[in-house]
């Protein structure tokens, strides 16, 4: 039941965060990204709520969840990197993990109702990497988005060490299994105020 509880208040948080960004929609790619992003996972957190109230499958949408965060998150970060080598380090990144995951569905086309641990593995670990470039670039550059890139690195590693762990705590201990997803919602609701302190701190005004 907290944990139902903590998921709403995650949602509720995320619903307003795309409406404020939203107000906020100027010229600049980059917000325009992101706020890309706010609306599809979103979308993605509607439509799989929907379908576990009404007892229909949705871990299939895990799929669209993982692979369209990896896609938008890295055109956001390669709009946001002035140096070509840490674009064309994105843009590598971007090509492997694609094919990678392309190649395996191909081999394994079932794995698209099941859960794909290589990835989450991958697209997670990668918008890390380029988190982890980005922090690296404000040591001597005045830099943007500093909450929200905060709060892509603390969300992402954590959670991918959860799904990671996840795996092998169901299987022996359930009680351990249900502390660790009640610990995910909670870095989900402080991803998400992390990004509304973005908003509230560099978009308010205008």
């Amino acid at each position: 039941m907290t944990e139902k509880i903590i998921l709403l208040v995650g949602g509720f948080i995320l619903l307003v965060n795309t409406i404020l960004y939203f107000k906020t929609y100027p010229k600049r790619i980059s917000l325009k990204i992101f706020t890309s992003y706010l609306f599809i996972m979103l979308v993605i957190q509607i439509i799989s709520n929907l379908l576990w109230y009404f007892k229909e499958e949705n871990l299939y949408l895990s799929h669209y969840y993982f692979i369209l965060q990896f896609i938008l998150l890295s055109l956001f970060y390669r709009e946001l990197f002035i140096d070509r080598k840490k674009k064309r380090i994105i843009q590598i990144t971007f090509f492997v993990v694609m094919s990678v995951l392309g190649i395996q569905y191909i081999n394994t086309p079932s794995l698209y109702h099941k859960f794909n641990l290589l990835e989450i593995v991958l697209t997670s670990l990668s918008i890390v990497s380029f988190s982890v470039l980005y922090f690296y670039n404000s040591l001597t550059e005045k830099m943007e988005f500093t909450y929200v890139n905060s709060g892509i690195f603390i969300y992402l590693i954590s959670s991918t060490l959860i799904f990671c762990s996840g795996n092998f705590t169901n299987a022996y201990d359930s009680s351990l299994d249900k502390i660790l997803w009640l610990f995910n919602s909670i870095l989900f609701v402080v991803y998400q105020i992390l990004i509304f302190m973005e908003w509230y701190k560099n978009y308010r005004k205008t």
